[in-house]
């Protein structure tokens, strides 16, 4: 029955009991309240949240007015689609375990749960943009999130990714869910514990991760295409570059977005900006988690620094991270470190300039089996893939730093809030939310009205375009769930050398692999990996037959957060900020 609109509570009901009573045949779950005794309203709920656009309680559920005002049509029907299909399948769990104000997991789970049955009943269309606009309100978070809350946050955000990717079906998720929770006290159980085992129990194994990507011909075909296009990647456009249909196309692009859970993510032109790419390392003694503490805070001083991992080797532990910044907020970090190392708190440290980053990604056609013998083979190219790079730097137009007026901070702005958007949708974006509707409201834009969010976003891209402000990278991965740990490989190595390139070829058999290239080494990054599997032992042991001295460890992300660029930078005088 398609959503009609002014919603009214007897819609809503019927709507709700087609989808009972559909849930009824399809599983032998059995009611936990009947939805005659529960009164429908129209009235206040929250916009965002776990619980976005309903107050429920055991005998009544409000829906949220404000539904009624969000435009287009589209999304209006898509968030009143999900929220009828979650509040139909709340008839079917214990009252008790969604009471309890303190236990938000039920609710996390509750919305998966919800968007796996959603799949379902969308499964032969496009359904990144019904993902991409629920996900966005009830994974609503912002900067002041903790480290704890923040993990959860992101396991959340991949359960999700892998339960809609892998077709996980709702009942094998929801019935799996109550499973971990009636091992321990339905009134004390610890969040933390039961999501740790819904993550490793939908989570790949790391040989499964990092293998090629088996894909069809016609599909990588298109695939090259993108990687090639970028930003210009349309289904029209490729369709006359192949001489093939776009609807044929669309379909492959489709199989892409879901699939392989593809998106182009943005890459800055940190030279347009006047920035510089730095590679941060810091080595500490093990077991001692103050000095990696005060490090750490040094590091997170820095605005411009967005990311930085915690890594674990075998004589040391490290702080890690890429960043875009000005010379002298490396030289002056430097001088920090000197005086740390000088203090005992580090070990060593490195901050050096990068020359490139490159990203590849391999597929095969034919089903792989990832077992030791066969990742041997790869390297030895007795088994053939196609590797693609899917970035380079040196793509990037190298022209010199633009000048911003007052007015062009807006540029800035977008840059920092605008991650990703979708390979089947381009208007389909992924931001900081919360950065981007403080951003939507200072321009006076209405984020609930997405015909004006959209062109207010579209304008903004343009922008950044015409002025070669922003690239775009091609990433898939199978899941991204699994992906805790990252393989870090630091490589000793004069970067032009015939041998490291004959190296680099070789290592780029992997389904998600980065390297970093310096003027006297490159830094290798194997997504899934530790510094301690079986696959890693292969890859050192090709890299000691080539005569290159290496260090490894293993990363795991500890700070993830937004870069105002705008705030850092003053228009009188066109100069970036000190921290």
């Amino acid at each position: 029955m398609p959503i009609e609109f002014p919603l009214t509570p007897e819609m809503i009901r019927e709507e709700m009991k087609r989808i009972i009573s559909d849930i009824r045949e399809e599983t032998n779950w059995e009611l936990k309240r009947d939805l005659s005794d529960v009164t429908i309203e129209i009235g206040d709920a929250p916009e965002y949240g776990p619980m976005f656009g309903v107050v429920r309680t055991n005998n009544k559920i409000v829906f949220g007015s404000w539904l009624e005002d969000l435009r287009p049509k589209y999304y209006r029907v898509n968030l009143v689609e999900f929220i009828i299909i979650r509040e139909s399948i709340v008839n079917f769990v214990e009252k008790s375990l969604l009471n309890e104000n303190n236990q938000t997991l039920p609710q996390y789970m509750l919305e998966i749960c919800s968007l796996s049955y959603m799949k379902k009943i969308h499964e032969k269309r496009t359904f990144e943009t019904k993902l991409i606009n629920v996900r966005n309100r009830f994974l609503f978070g912002d900067e002041e999130l903790n480290d704890e809350e923040r993990e959860f946050y992101n396991k959340i955000y991949s359960i999700t990714n892998n339960v809609i990717s892998q077709k996980i079906t709702y009942n094998h998720f929801l019935e799996t869910f109550l499973h971990f929770l009636e091992e321990g006290s339905l009134t004390e159980f610890d969040e933390g514990e039961i999501i740790d085992h819904i993550y490793r129990y939908f989570s790949n194994i790391p040989e499964d991760i990092v293998a090629p990507i088996r894909i069809k011909p016609n599909t990588l075909q298109v695939l090259e295409k993108v990687v090639e296009l970028g930003f210009d990647a349309t289904a029209i456009n490729i369709s006359k570059i192949l001489g093939k249909d776009h609807t044929t196309i669309y379909r492959e692009f489709d199989r892409i977005a879901n699939r392989y859970n593809a998106y182009l993510r943005t890459h800055i032109n940190f030279y347009k900006l006047g920035l510089h790419l730095y590679f941060i390392l810091v080595r500490l003694k093990t077991d001692e988690e103050d000095n990696m503490q005060r490090a750490l805070d040094e590091l997170s001083k820095v605005r411009y620094i967005g990311e930085i991992y915690e890594g674990v080797g075998e004589k040391c532990n490290y702080l890690y991270s890429i960043t875009f910044c000005p010379h002298f907020i490396a030289d002056s970090l430097a001088n920090k470190f000197e005086r740390l190392m000088k203090n005992n708190v580090i070990e060593t440290f490195e901050f050096k300039p990068l020359t490139n980053r490159i990203y590849m990604t391999s597929f095969v056609e034919a089903r792989f089996e990832p077992t030791l013998d066969n990742y041997r083979k790869l390297l030895n190219e007795e088994i053939k893939c196609v590797k693609i790079k899917t970035w380079d730097n040196n793509n990037l137009k190298q022209d010199p730093p633009l000048k911003f007026s007052e007015k062009e901070l807006n540029m800035l702005k977008t840059i920092s809030v605008y991650k990703s958007h979708s390979l089947v949708n381009p208007q389909s974006y992924r931001v900081f939310t919360a950065q981007l509707k403080q951003f939507a409201v200072e321009q006076g834009v209405d984020i609930n009205k997405m015909d004006d969010f959209l062109s207010f976003m579209n304008t903004q891209r343009n922008q950044l375009l015409e002025n070669d402000l922003i690239g775009f990278r091609l990433e898939l991965t199978i899941s991204d769930l699994a992906i805790n740990d990252i393989l870090v490989l630091k490589v000793s190595c004069n970067p032009e050398d015939e041998k490291i390139l004959k190296l680099i070829n070789k290592l780029s058999i992997f389904s998600w692999i980065s390297f970093f290239i310096l003027h006297d080494e490159i830094v290798i990054q194997i997504f899934g990996l530790n510094s301690d599997h079986v696959i890693t032992k292969i890859i050192t042991e090709l890299i000691t037959e080539f005569r290159f001295d290496f260090e490894k460890f293993t990363a795991n992300s500890k700070v993830w957060r937004f870069i105002p660029y705008a705030d850092l930078y003053h228009v009188k005088g066109n100069k970036w900020s000190l921290f």
